[in-house]
């Protein structure tokens, strides 16, 4: 599943004059997916199925 606009990420890095590998994008995925999980399961442990920003 696709978290992370590539176009958003691409134009970030041209604004800071850079360019984006490949392999970043999967990187990338990979630590906002971990991030996501481990929200998920603050808020859960917390009694709410809903995710706030306190769970970040």
């Amino acid at each position: 599943m696709a978290y992370v606009k590539k176009s958003e990420v691409r134009e970030f890095a041209k604004r800071r004059d850079m360019r984006v590998s490949g392999e970043f994008y999967d990187a990338l995925e990979a630590a906002v997916e971990e991030l996501l999980s481990k929200a998920a399961t603050r808020a859960d442990a917390n009694g709410r199925k809903t995710l706030k920003a306190a769970d970040l």
